[in-house]
């Protein structure tokens, strides 16, 4: 269970404790104390999703008030099995920024080799450094940082240009 903190982080609930307390129609006090008891009460946790557009029913589980089974969100594994084969390549589509209709129409090696070359070019970032890459390449594996850059305002010398690590 994640704690208060987590919780409004992963809602978008990113401005000041005041600021969401007005936004979701719950006093300041009550938003505080609750924070600090360490657990958001039903009615808090049904105001804050609806307030910022989370479910309302991941929000009971997510603050302890249901268990999984009981909101009937078992996780990835019911997902994957109740969605149709059509659902899910539509999302894979979706995913490798492929419309739907060419992994329908195209024979299944022909989308699996296309799936290949939008990942084989870098389109996701799991793929550095992988054992695709040319291992004679020059280039490195990993993107490197750009070249210190000095601005026009700088004036004499900064003390941590002279220390010993600085390069």
């Amino acid at each position: 269970m994640p704690t208060p903190h987590e919780w409004l982080k992963a809602i978008g609930a990113t401005e000041s404790l005041r600021d969401i307390a007005s936004r979701s129609g719950i006093s300041h006090a009550t938003l505080s104390r609750q924070i600090t008891n360490g657990r958001f009460l039903i009615e808090t946790s049904l105001e804050l999703a609806r307030a910022y557009d989370a479910s309302p029913i991941a929000a009971l589980v997510a603050n302890g008030h249901l268990t999984e089974e009981e909101a009937g969100i078992s996780g990835i594994d019911v997902a994957l099995s109740t969605a149709t084969d059509e659902q899910i390549v539509l999302e894979v589509g979706r995913r490798l920024g492929v419309s739907g209709s060419i992994l329908f129409d195209a024979p299944i090696s022909q989308a699996v080799e296309m799936a290949g070359n939008v990942v084989g070019h870098g389109r996701f970032p799991g793929d550095v450094g992988s054992s695709t890459q040319d291992e004679d390449s020059d280039e490195p594996s990993v993107k490197q940082p750009p070249a210190k850059r000095r601005t026009a305002a700088r004036k004499g010398a900064r003390k941590a240009d002279e220390a010993p690590y600085a390069d």
